[in-house]
């Protein structure tokens, strides 16, 4: 099993990285995961990773396997709103 991490942030904000994007490949398959989603212009520069990288072509935007959201509190959460405008999610856990 081989797990890639991504740790997002946006130019416009340097405090801290509040969505983490993570893949995990099980015997074949891809597993795609979102941990928390920032702020929205964190979850606008999670969206654009997304798509420049776990895509299966370029633009892209893959199918998100598990969205987990720790808190409710805006910097973790308000960014799953643009994840969840965007993409397909199969699992939310909260």
């Amino acid at each position: 099993m081989a797990v890639e991490v991504d740790f997002i942030g946006a130019k416009d904000v340097k405090d801290d990285y509040d969505a983490i994007a993570f893949r995990i490949l099980d015997g074949g398959r891809v597993i795609n995961c979102v941990f928390d989603g920032g702020t929205s212009v964190v979850g606008d520069a999670l969206v654009e990773h997304l798509r420049a990288y776990y895509g299966s072509k370029p633009g892209f935007l893959p199918k998100i396997d598990y969205v987990f959201c720790s808190h409710g509190d805006r910097d973790h959460s308000a960014g799953l709103i643009a994840l969840l405008n965007a993409a397909e999610v199969e699992n939310i856990v909260v």
